[in-house]
Order: structure tokens, then sequence, then C-alpha cells
């Protein structure tokens, strides 16, 4: 991978890798609080765009 690539990469990945750590807890909040429904395309979304976080911010501080 070229430098200019690995620069540009890095913030993504680093915002994917706190986007997986904090996603969870900040989906049970808005639950609790009744600001999100847990309906089953939700909850499909949620664990969709977790995954998605996992897969991009896997190498963050490697």
């Amino acid at each position: 991978m070229s430098v200019a690539a690995s620069v540009l990469l890095r913030p993504v990945r680093a915002a994917a890798f706190w986007t997986a750590v904090l996603l969870p807890f900040c989906a049970l909040a808005l639950v609790a609080v009744g600001k999100m429904e847990p309906t089953l395309p939700t909850m499909a979304r949620v664990v969709g765009l977790y995954v998605a976080a996992l897969v991009v911010g896997h190498d963050h501080r490697r």
C-alpha cells in the first residue's frame, strides 16, 4: 500500500474501530430511553453497521 493511501486510511480505520467499540452501548442506551425501537429490521441494521465497523477498523493501531 502506498504511503498516501496509508495516511488517508488511518483516520477511517480509527473511526471504524471506535464505532465498533461504542455502537453496542449507544444502541442499548437508545433502546432503554425509548428513542429506538428494538424491531428486527432496526437491530439487523445495527448489527450490519457493527460488523462493517469491525471489518474496517480491525487493523487500527497495527
